[in-house]
This record gives structure tokens, C-alpha cells and sequence, in this order.
């Protein structure tokens, strides 16, 4: 009984400890995962955006934007044809829905 006791204390004493994500660590993680789901399978958006954002896993936390700061945009020359997207990392932030006019 005390070497099962001692075993199961030394496993607790030796497993590491539980962690969260962070609400900003998952939008992140998502945001990465769009922009390799987005380059690497353009199946995922060609016919609608809805497989795409299931790709990411951020569902309703993220959608289409008409348009971000100047500062964000990537140059002149690279602005052709963009798709601006909005993640919300913070449960308390306001996002209107995913329209279905927004089509790529």
C-alpha cells in the first residue's frame, strides 16, 4: 500500500503542470493556420468561406473585413486581389457575422 502511494505521489510530483491557452495564444495559433490552410489548400475557400473557417478553428471568432488600417496593408504592388479578416481574441470584443456577399 505505501509503494503505491509513494508511486502515485511521485507521479503527481513529476507531471508537469496544466496550460491554458490563452485567448490571444488561440487566435494566433488560428491566424497561422489560415494562412497555411489559405496558401497550401485553396480548396478549403475556392467554393465559400465556411470550410475555410472550420480549417482554422476559430469559427465565429473570425471573419471577413472590407478593409483594415493603412499600416496593416501589405505595399502598393502586393495589393491585388487581398481578402482582409478580423480575429477576435478577446471574449468581450464585437464582431459582426460573416456575410455570405463577401465571396472570393
Amino acid at each position: 500500500m505505501h509503494i503505491r502511494l509513494g508511486v502515485a505521489l511521485m507521479g503527481l510530483a513529476l507531471a508537469g503542470p496544466v496550460y491554458a491557452q490563452s485567448d490571444l495564444e488561440v487566435g494566433f495559433s488560428g491566424a497561422v493556420r489560415g494562412c497555411e490552410e489559405w496558401i497550401l489548400n485553396p480548396a478549403s475557400w475556392i467554393d465559400g468561406m465556411d470550410p475555410f473557417i472550420s480549417a482554422t478553428g476559430l469559427g465565429r471568432q473570425m471573419g471577413l473585413v472590407e478593409s483594415v488600417n493603412e499600416a496593416s496593408l501589405p505595399p502598393r504592388e502586393l495589393r491585388v486581389a487581398n481578402r482582409y479578416w478580423r480575429i477576435n481574441s478577446a471574449k468581450e470584443a464585437n464582431y459582426r457575422e460573416y456575410s455570405k456577399k463577401h465571396r472570393v
